[in-house]
């Protein structure tokens, strides 16, 4: 049970792991907090159990520590979205950050349910706010994954779609590519491959736009990669030319004389 909570931390070696791995198997047993957070905040160097919930910044780099090592079952015991605490937390940038921490805590312990549930609340929050626009298509992101990891194609792509049409009206390039990359898997995983191909070139077209030279070059691979499958060998190879060549990988001889 534990491997399957925290399969991160329990295979990674850092201070104290023994000491933090005592602490979940209490936890898992007790339900009784205390021990855990201290050993949590111990390894973290901070007082977890004494942070100010407003502050975004704080809260943002204490539970990307946490979901680094592995400690996904601390954030949602820390956290606790159902807690007066969290409640009561009035500021919607905190609120969003740490619902973001919460629903990548409970995909990692594989509780989609969940994670669904703290991605969608995050997403509501940050709707319509410019200023957390940036929260809303992480949320908005996270929901769509969930909902390709369960198979519904049709709600991921829907809000794909929902940050797409966001972004065209922000005239945001690199959100814009997130969403055609993104859209692009979901149309591979519905056996759509044209659509997967439109969507993997315009991905590129946009992250050529913010001059992200990897992401373009991962793109252009992809859509090369639909082509083979649909049998179009010669425009594929053209896109693993173009995507070897953003990559910074010599062509061969072969290659160039084709």
């Amino acid at each position: 049970a534990l491997l399957k909570t925290a399969p991160v931390a329990a295979s990674i070696q850092l201070p104290g792991q023994q000491q933090l791995i005592a602490a979940l198997e209490q936890y898992f047993t007790s339900q009784d907090k205390t021990a855990l957070l201290q050993t949590l905040s111990e390894q973290m160097g901070v007082n977890i159990g004494s942070l100010n919930l407003q502050d975004a910044k704080a809260i943002g780099t204490i539970i990307d520590q946490m979901l680094a090592s592995g400690a996904y079952t601390g954030v949602t015991a820390a956290f606790d979205i159902n807690s007066a605490t969290i409640k009561n937390n009035k500021n919607p940038e905190s609120q969003a950050v740490i619902l973001q921490g919460l629903a990548q805590a409970y995909a990692g312990e594989q509780r989609y349910p969940q994670a669904l549930a703290a991605y969608e609340q995050a997403a509501k929050i940050t709707r319509n706010k410019p200023q957390l626009a940036a929260a809303n298509t992480a949320a908005l992101t996270g929901m769509a994954q969930v909902y390709r990891a369960g198979q519904d194609f049709t709600r991921a792509a829907a809000t794909l779609e929902e940050i797409k049409s966001n972004s065209e009206k922000a005239g945001n390039d690199a959100t814009l590519a997130l969403a055609h990359n993104e859209l692009g898997k979901i149309a591979f995983d519905s056996g759509n491959y044209d659509a997967a191909i439109g969507h993997f070139k315009q991905a590129a077209e946009y992250y050529e736009y913010v001059a992200n030279r990897a992401a373009v070059a991962a793109a252009t691979n992809a859509a090369g990669a639909m082509l083979t499958v649909k049998g179009s060998y010669a425009e594929a190879q053209n896109q693993y030319k173009q995507a070897k060549s953003l990559a910074g990988t010599p062509i061969t001889e072969e290659e160039r004389v084709n």
